[in-house]
């Protein structure tokens, strides 16, 4: 065996069937990593494992093998080549020290290929161009040539061509190249790979897989134009991928990109979170095809597997610069996931959530609606993929709803919105500014509010509790998009003020700025690219103009016509079959996300959809200002009568804020010293006593001012399911035992209520049992309450709420946003199920540091 001198990861990118595999196959077979060349027909290739891929005959997960060839270690990526899976490529191209784009000879540069070649420019992959099938009869090198260089560029060279020309095309791409050429009349080796590395030569090579034929010059040139990576010595690493092994234990895929890794090694990683988590590493695998080969240390430059790391996830780095990647591909397509009869949707939901950490691409949440578990796909062929997956792991034979598209939400100027949330002994108030951002910028949080008029510390948890909520729009309660959200004033209680008070005041800014604003509606769009014989160039062009798209003018592509454009991801939806059938064959239609855009038919979209956000209790516009001793909620419309801080919005003109997202204040000093003016004489004004008598009644409002010391007991209401199923230690053991869930929640409450001296009730439901009699269990120190069978917990917690508001001073521990707004009409406080969990955490941290000074 030769030594190795450098290490290379590879990966094979190309449209679906253009041989990818094939030429996998073929690359392992000449480095003698295998005996025989598998094939794809009869299902023996040594990358598609999967029985899924060899059953339909495409690559769906990427998948690795390890060779050496001349001198050099190469970790060869395979990735999948359908549209539907371009996010698991894409996550596989941020480990590639080198990449070769696979072009089949008889379609040239397609649409996907396009999109892939873009996506391993903007990474900056070296990229070596290999022709596939010219063995097929008609195939003409020179318009193949043209289209490469006419879709991909000029810097792609001929490197079949004989030395001279090979130099002197190179030298026409590379200024550096160019200047050795001109002084020696030639290029030596050493200043090809090194314009190959700085992108700026792409060598092609021309054959066919299928024979062998061009393979070993390509292997060689990967060997001869290409640089080992400069790894430094300090361990760190790059995650592109989580995977399950045959045992079904996780595992986390990486790249060393510095330093090495051994068996028993302690692991620092900063979590999704930003907790950091320290764990060992027990074993480390190097996979090939379906075979797995134990280390004891991997260097850097080697991709390998680590199982048992709990907290890791695709696209982020530990060590190093600890930089995140983004991977998750833009879903279009939303739809209902139904279990099989003996099986819960939380069980489903929980199973799901387990596929989204191998693919990130795959959105799952639990519709509190309609009770239904959905996901959100990036296609159609995802659904297949998706069921047979659940399926082969889990034992569940789920079933699809029909699939809609996921629409968002925007709007068309700037509006301002402001929250107040003042129930008897809470107060805070938010005005935050909503701008129109450009399409793809997604949400920007902002603030422009001075540290002397509202701390950082409130600041910031205005900031994050915007950050950690979905927000939906009012139009048809789709996610909102493509805005800008400023806080622009804000005001605390130097004594009442709690965390979750400026939550509640900023959720209800962002609403009621919503329910003002002029809202937009979007929709996915697909860009496209539609091959025709030129017979056909009219019956596309009126179907796209049925379509609303927008589209160019044909220009030719070899014998067919090409138009592009982008149209309606809905309108485009089955439209493949249509070119199939109106061309006999010949014709073909690619497509890929484009971004949201205006909707074309909104006002039927909103009108099928009936979303009602005044009835939308869980996503409420509407304040809370205190009234005689309590909460009394003031509709959305007339709650700007009533804000104790001035308006900062003047002209319906945006308020001014730096592109840069930093800490600083970024208002213009015009605007700055106008928002000031204003605010100023009213801070002179109001003392912190007489806050909260403003009201809606301010002649009365005095009467708020002789409310004497709560004295009623404390009780701490705790919705049972919902905090086992929100608390990720509880959810796990609830998915094997869910008595054994229950239990360990009612001892950790009881350690809680014990340490805090409050008194606490756990409530839980029938839970889908027949025939259940209501009744009590004192469990230490609190009090465990099982409903009727048939009365949900909701419905006992609204109940007891009601009954007892006189008597109690209740807090309602659940994250049901049904439960939280009727509890808050009851009068009873409210605190989420994270809440919960952070004041436990704290609890037990301090009964531990007590225990230990003993």
């Amino acid at each position: 065996m030769s030594e190795i001198n450098k290490k290379l990861t590879i990966g094979i990118l190309a449209d679906v069937d253009a041989g990818k595999t094939t030429i996998s196959e073929a690359m392992l077979y000449l480095a003698g990593a295998v005996r025989s060349r598998g094939r794809v027909d009869d299902g023996s290739t040594f990358l598609d494992t999967h029985e899924l891929e060899r059953a339909r005959g495409i690559t769906i997960f990427s998948k690795q093998a390890v060779f050496e060839y001349g001198g050099t270690r190469f970790y060869l990526l395979d990735t999948p080549g359908h549209a539907d899976f371009t996010a698991e490529t894409e996550r596989a191209a941020m480990v590639l020290d080198h990449a070769v784009m696979l072009i089949n000879g008889s379609d040239g540069v397609t649409a996907h290929a396009l999109s892939l070649w873009k996506t391993l420019r903007s990474r900056n992959v070296p990229t070596f161009i290999f022709v596939n099938k010219t063995d097929l009869a008609g195939f003409d090198k020179a318009a193949v040539m043209q289209n490469l260089t006419r879709r991909l560029g000029d810097a792609v060279v001929d490197f079949d061509a004989d030395p001279d020309e090979i130099a002197e095309e190179a030298a026409v791409c590379d200024e550096q190249l160019l200047e050795v050429f001109d002084r020696t009349g030639s290029i030596p080796e050493s200043e090809l790979a090194a314009a190959v590395a700085r992108c700026s030569v792409f060598p092609c090579i021309f054959g066919s897989a299928l024979r062998s034929d061009g393979v070993d010059k390509l292997l060689g040139l990967l060997c001869s134009l290409t640089r080992a990576p400069h790894y430094g010595d300090t361990f760190s690493a790059k995650v592109y991928k989580i995977e399950r092994d045959s045992e079904g234990k996780r595992m986390t895929v990486m790249k060393l990109t510095g330093g090495s890794l051994s068996v028993r090694d302690v692991i620092r990683y900063r979590a999704a979170d930003g907790s950091y988590i320290e764990e060992k590493a027990a074993r480390i695998r190097i996979y090939s095809g379906g075979r797995a080969n134990e280390l004891r240390t991997a260097e850097a430059g080697d991709v390998i597997a680590v199982p048992g790391l709990t907290a890791t996830y695709a696209g982020m780095t530990i060590g190093g610069t600890e930089e995140t990647s983004e991977v998750s591909g833009e879903a279009s397509i939303c739809c209902a996931v139904y279990p099989p009869e003996g099986c819960d949707s939380y069980t489903l939901l929980m199973k799901l959530r387990e596929l989204r950490e191998e693919d990130p691409s795959l959105c799952v949440h639990f519709n509190e609606k309609t009770q239904e578990t959905e996901v959100s796909l990036s296609g159609e062929l995802r659904t297949e993929v998706l069921r047979h997956e659940i399926k082969r792991r889990y034992g569940l034979d789920v079933t699809f709803g029909s699939g809609r598209v996921l629409y968002k939400e925007t709007i068309g100027a700037p509006v301002e919105g402001v929250g107040h949330f003042e129930p008897l002994r809470h107060y805070a108030e938010v005005h935050l500014v909503l701008t129109p951002l450009p399409e793809g910028s997604g949400i920007v949080y902002d603030s422009a509010v001075p540290e002397d008029r509202l701390d950082r510390s409130w600041q910031n948890l205005i900031l994050s509790s915007l950050k950690a909520k979905e927000h939906i729009g009012v139009l048809t309660g789709s996610p909102i998009t493509d805005m800008r959200i400023t806080l622009t004033a804000g005001r605390a209680h130097t004594k009442h003020t709690e965390g979750g008070d400026f939550r509640e005041a900023s959720w209800r800014a962002l609403r009621q700025g919503l329910m003002k604003a002029r809202n937009i509606l979007l929709e996915p769009f697909y860009s496209f690219a539609l091959r025709v014989p030129a017979a056909q160039v009219g019956r596309a062009l009126t179907d796209l103009d049925a379509m609303h798209a927008e589209f160019s003018q044909p220009e030719p592509d070899g014998d067919m016509q090409l138009i592009t454009g982008k149209a309606p991801a809905v309108r485009l939806k089955s439209y493949a079959a249509d070119v199939a059938a109106y061309t006999r064959g010949s014709g073909s239609i690619y497509t890929e996300p484009a971004g949201y855009f205006p909707c074309i038919n909104d006002k039927e979209v909103i009108a099928e959809m009936g979303y009602d956000p005044c009835a939308d209790l869980e996503n409420t516009p509407d304040s809370v200002f205190c009234s005689h001793g309590s909460g009394d909620v003031v509709n959305w419309a007339e709650v700007e009568k009533y804000m104790h801080l001035p308006a900062t919005l003047a002209d319906d003109k945006p308020v001014p804020v730096s592109a840069e997202r930093s800490r600083k204040i970024s208002l213009g000093d015009d605007e700055l010293r106008r928002i000031m003016q204003k605010i100023a004489p009213e801070k002179e004004k109001i003392s912190d006593e007489e806050e909260s008598r403003r009201s809606r009644e301010k002649a009365k409002a005095a009467a708020a001012k002789s409310v004497k010391p709560d004295t009623r007991p404390r009780l701490l209401l705790v919705d049972g399911y919902n905090i086992i199923f929100a608390w990720e230690q509880l959810r796990g053991l609830a998915g094997v035992n869910i008595d054994s869930a229950c239990a360990k929640l009612a001892d950790i409450l009881s350690n809680y209520a014990g340490f805090k001296g409050i008194d606490v009730m756990l409530v839980f439901d029938a839970y889908k049992t027949p025939a259940v009699t209501p009744h009590k269990v004192t469990a230490d120190s609190i009090e465990v309450v099982y409903t009727r069978s048939g009365q949900t917990s909701d419905a006992f917690i609204e109940s007891f709420c009601s009954e007892n508001r006189k008597k109690l001073r209740i807090k309602v521990a659940s994250s049901d946003g049904m439960v939280q707004m009727s509890v808050m009409r009851c009068g009873a406080l409210r605190m989420s199920a994270r809440e919960l969990e952070l004041e436990v955490a704290r609890t037990e941290a301090l009964i531990t540091e007590i225990i230990s000074a003993d």
